[in-house]
């Protein structure tokens, strides 16, 4: 016969285990961040994508939304609040058809970082690309250790124009998809 205490113990550590499985992904810290320029039809590809997930989606504690727009220094600003993982969403000139999705790692074929390669992404920090963004937080030491980019295929982004030309438009709802299909993944890790 086992006595009482034995099968408590084994009891509250099966439930501890079993609820820290569960529960301990509420703790990870998502940031899903779209970058672009609304004012330049598909370069606010990114800001877009956020707008839906905002209006159309809820999230746990730990996942912030971010429209970090062109704004640089405060989408650096932002990772200094700690992240376990960052998506951005951005337009980007890959040379393919028009709403075309790519899912990236940016991180994954990055090299050390140049003193010369950061001061030159310095020199503009108010208006700014992925590429820029994570240069700089990794020299803060505040980049996620996972960076996933969700980037589409721009049609037109050089006047002043509003709103996402049709097959970009159209690739929202896969980015969407996209962006929580990268949540569920991280979760699962």
């Amino acid at each position: 016969m086992f006595p009482v205490s034995e099968i408590l113990g084994e009891i509250f550590r099966v439930f501890a285990v079993s609820f820290y499985r569960k529960f301990s992904v509420i703790y990870m810290k998502i940031l899903v961040a779209g970058m672009g320029n609304v004012l330049r039809g598909d370069d606010g590809f990114g800001i877009r994508v956020i707008e839906e997930l905002s209006v159309n989606h809820q999230f746990p504690e730990g996942i912030d939304l971010y429209e970090a727009g062109i704004g640089g220094i405060g989408f650096v600003q932002e990772l200094m609040k700690g992240y376990d993982a960052l998506i951005i969403i951005d337009a980007i000139d890959k040379g393919a058809a028009a709403g075309t999705l790519f899912v990236v790692e940016p991180l994954e074929s990055e090299s050390a970082i140049e003193n010369l390669e950061l001061h030159q992404s310095m020199v503009d920090m108010h208006y700014a690309d992925p590429s820029k963004v994570l240069l700089m937080a990794k020299a803060l030491n505040v980049c996620p250790p996972k960076v996933f980019l969700v980037g589409c295929q721009p049609e037109y982004v050089d006047d002043a124009i509003e709103g996402l030309r049709p097959p970009v438009e159209r690739a929202v709802p896969q980015a969407v998809k996209e962006v929580l299909s990268l949540i569920d993944e991280l979760y699962e890790t």
